[in-house]
């Protein structure tokens, strides 16, 4: 079953690639219908969300942060192993023009039991960035008055808050691949690879 799933996902994705506006696309249904949710699934549950513009399903539905039914041209992802475990780490957000990265979702396999492990989630008022040193950093913000900053780092296949951190100044550089292009949606060229 696994193996047919991500056979029609690369096939998708090629065809995205080659094709017109009449391009075979994943419906919600073929994304989640399989028990086992991979890092794969949820960035196709995404594209999907972009190819119908959220029309009749919900970033909600996959647990993702609902910042992506807005469908940003600049929201993307990338995999980087941020806590030098071995196991690169799924980073869903966005990059702006300017370069500065944001991040919404952040995934984990777990080491021992391979496990998919959705450690973070933000929105509109409370993101993640992640410095070169591993550190994440949460920003947010319930009101005008009232904002808040903590730090975390990647322990175990958990999210752990650091006491006494203090917040780093240089961000991690992150290429990212977009939704929209990946949807047929930008000008940017689809990868070779989804995943690793």
């Amino acid at each position: 079953m696994k193996l047919l799933k991500t056979t029609v996902l690369i096939a998708t994705v090629l065809l995205l690639g080659s094709c017109d506006s009449n391009t075979i696309k994943l419906t919600k249904e073929e994304v989640i219908e399989y028990g086992e949710i991979g890092l794969s699934d949820i960035v196709s549950f995404i594209v999907v969300g972009y190819q119908s513009n959220w029309e009749d399903m919900s970033p909600d539905e996959m647990g993702l942060s609902s910042v992506y039914s807005y469908s940003s041209p600049y929201c993307g992802f990338t995999q980087k192993d941020i806590n030098n475990d071995g196991i690169p780490e799924l980073l869903i957000g966005d990059k702006f023009e300017d370069g500065s990265t944001v991040l919404y979702d952040i995934y984990t396999i777990h080491p021992e039991t391979a496990s998919l492990i959705h450690l973070a989630s933000g929105g509109e008022r409370d993101r993640f960035t992640v410095c070169e040193s591993g550190v994440i950093i949460e920003e947010g913000s319930n009101s005008a008055s009232d904002s808040f900053t903590a730090s975390y780092q990647i322990k175990k296949g958990k999210l752990v808050k650091l006491k006494d951190a203090t917040p780093e100044s240089r961000p991690m550089d992150m290429d990212m691949t977009t939704f929209a292009s990946l949807a047929g949606k930008g000008d940017e060229p689809l990868p070779t690879e989804i995943m690793q």
